[in-house]
């Protein structure tokens, strides 16, 4: 499996984005990656009489993100230096343009392994347009998406939640998670929700493969029943009180399809866990 070893950080300078960047520099220190950091300007769009004031104005709002997305990581720094092993290479891109398109072309160019940024509960307008941004994302990355809410106060992942389907290949990619996040040396909850559909694959024949092949994690299986899915894991989050939780992206397509679906896009924009969505690599 591909290690991690470029991060790609989209930021805004908001608060949000401020704690998502102590999860990237955690990430980056554990796996002596580098980040990216991303910030994207909205054009001014030229009027017929006014092009030069609009680039003018444009230009302005790039001087002002190159002072300020410095600041973004000494400030980030100074939260959770002391913490690190060695300060993680961090470069930085100021784009102008659209951030989805921005986003996932930036990510595909550098080959980024990785892309961790924050979202935000949707208050008014100008949220819910960050919202999309975030499940836009998520639906059209090229790798890994890690995801942190603005409500979670940061600390280390030793909670970690898989949801899995029972489908044929789900022994493959969770053992390809525990490898991904074998640095953080987490205790695994792998939870199944059972809606009543017979599955390609069984808890005993999940649980032996993991015995085999990784004798030495700490694994606990969990089965809960019912027809609402984003439920079942939202239950379970908040009564376990998980770190993280991961789901698998079997591909782009679905993905997205998944994610415009009012209940796990709730999920995604109002739960206060990390959320990794894992990517299949090559897909």
């Amino acid at each position: 499996m591909k290690e991690i070893k470029k991060i790609l950080f989209p930021t805004d300078f908001s608060p949000t984005a401020q704690n998502a960047f102590r999860y990237a520099l955690q990430f980056a220190d554990l796996h002596n990656a580098s980040i990216q950091l991303l910030n994207v300007v909205h054009p001014e769009y030229e009027g017929i009489d006014i092009p030069v004031m609009s680039a003018s104005i444009t230009q302005t709002k790039i001087a002002a993100s190159e002072e300020a997305i410095q600041a973004f990581i000494n400030f980030g720094l100074a939260q959770v230096g002391e913490k690190l092993k060695q300060v993680p290479i961090s470069n930085t891109k100021i784009e102008i343009g659209g951030p989805t398109i921005l986003i996932r072309n930036v990510a595909k160019e550098m080959e980024a392994d990785l892309i961790i940024m924050g979202t935000k509960e949707t208050h008014n307008a100008l949220e819910r347009f960050f919202g999309s941004v975030t499940t836009d994302v998520i639906g059209n990355a090229p790798c890994h998406v890690l995801v942190i809410p603005e409500k979670v106060v940061f600390h280390e992942m030793k909670k970690v939640l898989y949801a899995t389907d029972f489908s044929e290949a789900s022994a493959f990619h969770i053992w390809n998670v525990m490898r991904l996040l074998q640095k953080f040396q987490p205790e695994y909850h792998i939870l199944h929700v059972d809606k009543g559909v017979k599955t390609n694959l069984s808890l005993e024949d999940l649980s032996g493969f993991l015995a085999q092949n990784a004798p030495d994690l700490d694994i606990t299986f969990h089965v809960s029943s019912g027809n609402d899915v984003t439920e079942n894991l939202e239950n379970f989050l908040h009564t376990h009180d998980m770190d993280l939780l991961v789901m698998h992206a079997p591909n782009r397509g679905l993905i997205e399809r998944m994610f415009r679906k009012s209940a796990t896009k709730h999920m995604v924009l109002h739960t206060e866990t990390p959320l990794l969505i894992y990517r299949e690599e090559g897909i």
